[in-house]
């Protein structure tokens, strides 16, 4: 199910970034979505961490970073066999620009 949803995000990004064209809703640039996604994760991490403190069952960020943070790191691990990206247009390669970095 998460490699299903990580196909239809990439894909609506990836479209979208290719024809200069904003999200549907909400974000008016696709990178900003994905920032949000991003956010969103760590803002949750932060809930449950918080919330097992409270129960008295707190975890230190070497044990729970495993099972966490740590394994975005571990790229060969987690990553599923997939097709290599389209090579960015001109446009796509412009998007640092687009949200102001």
């Amino acid at each position: 199910m998460l490699h299903e949803s990580a196909d239809a995000i990439r894909d609506a990004v990836r479209t979208r970034l290719l024809a200069g064209r904003p999200m549907d809703q909400h974000y008016d640039h696709p990178v900003l979505m994905l920032q949000h996604f991003v956010w969103h994760e760590g803002y949750h991490h932060g809930q449950i961490k918080v919330a097992l403190k409270a129960a008295g069952r707190p975890f230190g960020d070497e044990e729970i970073g495993r099972v966490t943070w740590s394994m975005w790191m571990e790229k060969d691990t987690w990553a599923a066999p997939r097709e290599p990206p389209a090579a960015p247009t001109a446009r796509a390669k412009g998007v640092s620009r687009a949200v102001g970095a």
